[in-house]
């Protein structure tokens, strides 16, 4: 997608394939619905995208949303790193 499909992309109820043929289906809500959840987690949606090569969907949460995910008392607590930025799983 250009920078300019992925804006189109971004809002309720619209496609960039607008042919009649077009190969999926959909209601054009599956991106616009994902960012407005991050964001209302206080987290971004990010999008990295070049036409015919591939796109990168990355959302990214705030640390401290995830750690009020899991209660310190979790094994699993135990297992994220925080960078002050985001937050990852150990593997």
């Amino acid at each position: 997608m250009s920078a300019e499909e992925i804006l189109l992309a971004l809002e309720p109820f619209r496609q960039i394939d607008n042919r009649l043929s077009r190969k999926y289906d959909g209601t054009g809500l599956g991106l616009p619905l994902t960012k407005h959840l991050m964001e209302l987690h206080g987290g971004r949606l990010e999008i990295a995208s070049e036409p015919d090569v591939g796109t990168v969907v990355t959302m990214r949460f705030p640390a401290a949303r995830l750690y009020e995910t899991f209660a310190p008392e979790d094994k699993l607590s135990s297992d994220l790193e925080d960078d002050g930025t985001s937050t990852r799983l150990r593997a």
